[in-house]
């Protein structure tokens, strides 16, 4: 269960948040002061809560927009329930990285964006797609743990190093990559997640799975306890024009399917409209994550 104050993931049982100890029965439909644990209707325009006189600052990360051509862009956004963005966004010159910290962790915000770092650094100096994601990975456990009663710092991730005729893809996790062309759409990336894992041992049917809570936890990241791991890599060579989307969960969540997605996008002609255009789309479903899209028009 996640507090409707800070977010946190809590056992089901709990009455206050062992993070920022605010009632677990709060309601969640809107911005809550995180001093007080106001609701909505006492903040005002400015961000001040009336109740305590707490204003939120924005950070920096809460929203994000990168442009390096009308065919490459991206976005990232904090969504509408979170106190903060744990996403991160990296684009440069044929390279996208899109990262996921996972939120029960802790600094979740520097470990996707050191991980995010790491693996564009390491894609610019022509490596390949799994050393990029093992200095990724480096980069999480070289984080300093300053809790010994939270997971460490941890995060999702999944990278793309774009040719001419093809793209190289890399993830560890749940953040995903997609293809849209005429008569081509698909999802390129297979999540790792406990439900993936025990459909495809014959554990359990997809529908019984899709049941369980457990059904979208992950089974892959980067952080410290992740020492072994191994990424999942592809090369997609490109069937004809089209566009490649990266996106967290924060947006798929809102758009399970290819066509879903297809139907939010159409036939782009500029990324960085597209990439608003999810972004809304999922704010406006409810905005419970932080959400990330970037686009490459190949035409």
């Amino acid at each position: 269960m996640l507090c409707p104050a800070c977010t946190a993931d809590m056992p089901e049982d709990d009455i206050y948040c062992e993070d920022c100890g605010a009632p677990m029965t709060l309601d969640a439909a809107g911005p809550l002061c995180p001093k007080c644990h106001a609701g909505a209707e006492e903040i005002d325009s400015d961000g001040y809560c009336s109740s305590c006189g707490f204003r939120r600052v924005p950070h920096e990360r809460d929203h994000i927009e990168i442009e390096l051509s009308p065919n490459m862009a991206g976005v990232s956004d904090r969504g509408r329930k979170h106190s903060s963005n744990d996403d991160y966004l990296v684009m440069r010159d044929g390279i996208i990285v899109v990262c996921d910290g996972v939120s029960s962790s802790q600094d979740a915000m520097l470990a996707s964006k050191a991980a995010g770092d790491a693996a564009a650094d390491s894609i610019a100096a022509g490596k390949s797609m799994q050393d990029a994601i093992a200095d990724a990975l480096a980069a999480v456990v070289a984080l300093p743990v300053a809790r010994s009663d939270a997971d460490a710092p941890s995060t999702t991730i999944v990278a793309a190093r774009i040719g001419a005729d093809s793209a190289e893809i890399a993830w560890a996790g749940d953040s995903r990559a997609y293809w849209f062309g005429p008569g081509t759409s698909q999802q390129l990336t297979r999540d790792d997640s406990w439900l993936n894992e025990v459909v495809s041992r014959g554990v359990m049917d997809e529908a019984s799975a899709l049941a369980s809570r457990n059904a979208h936890a992950v089974t892959k990241w980067l952080g410290r306890d992740a020492a072994d791991l191994e990424p999942s890599v592809l090369r997609f060579e490109y069937p004809g024009d089209g566009f490649l989307l990266l996106c967290t969960d924060g947006l798929w969540n809102y758009a399970q399917t290819v066509s879903d997605l297809e139907g939010l996008t159409g036939e782009p002609c500029d990324a960085l409209i597209t990439a608003r255009t999810l972004v809304e789309f999922a704010n406006a479903g409810g905005g419970v994550d932080n959400i990330t899209a970037a686009i490459w028009i190949r035409k």
